[in-house]
């Protein structure tokens, strides 16, 4: 007996075997069972009347989306930091599987509507890929440098320039990102980002290389000296 049909059965208010029979869209096997279906409907009508509860409205309330952004998730020791979660944020697991927390021995499970975002830079050697198990549990989105998040034309002309030299030589992983430039509002703005803030990048891109970072530089407006632009 399926619970749909005994749904569908008792909003359509039925109150004998024949009524069963009369309703549309059950199918010919519940129909041919209507005697189950209508004692069982008996069994709840009696129920009903014994309850002193009045439903005067019902309401669906959707449920709202929450957010865990953790950033720079790559920093650290990822499968000791997640533990038993890494069961948990599968799709299939969230609100069914729980745990047992190891001090409070209280139980815990991860809802559905729970997303977790991490952030991380690609370019960032000096740190542990991603474990495996981890990976497959989450969906991967690459963010590109955006020129159109610089205000500044000449920052944004040099920008794409030196990224796509970037691109070139080391790879699209390495190009410099949009937040640098974001702020810029005049030459000297641009001077300092390029002084303090994209000239050390650059010398440590090219560790060892330095006519790749001369080529850099020059992009950049400066010498092999790296003064001046």
């Amino acid at each position: 007996m399926r619970f749909d049909i005994l749904e569908k059965l008792y909003i359509a208010g039925v109150h004998s075997r024949k009524d069963v029979k009369n309703i549309e869209g059950i199918g010919g096997l519940a129909k041919q069972h209507a005697t189950y279906f209508w004692k069982l409907l008996e069994k709840i009508y009696a129920y009903e009347k014994n309850q002193n509860i009045q439903v005067t409205e019902v309401r669906k309330i959707e449920r709202k989306n929450y957010y865990l952004i953790i950033d720079e998730i790559n920093r650290g020791n990822i499968s000791k930091i997640f533990g038993e979660l890494i069961t948990l944020i599968e799709e299939d697991k969230r609100d069914k599987l729980e745990v047992t927390l190891p001090y409070s021995k209280e139980k815990f499970s991860v809802p559905s509507n729970l997303f977790i975002i991490g952030t991380m830079n690609s370019t960032d050697k000096s740190i542990a890929l991603i474990d495996v198990a981890l990976r497959r549990r989450f969906t991967f989105l690459k963010m590109e440098p955006n020129d159109k998040l610089i205000a500044d034309v000449q920052a944004q002309k040099l920008f794409n320039e030196l990224n796509k030299a970037l691109s070139d030589r080391l790879g699209e992983d390495h190009q410099i990102g949009h937040s640098y430039f974001m702020n810029i509002q005049n030459d000297d703005d641009l001077d300092f980002v390029l002084g303090y803030k994209i000239k050390p990048l650059l010398e440590e891109y090219f560790y060892g290389d330095n006519d790749g970072l001369n080529e850099m530089l020059r992009i950049c407006g400066s010498g092999e000296d790296g003064e001046g632009r």
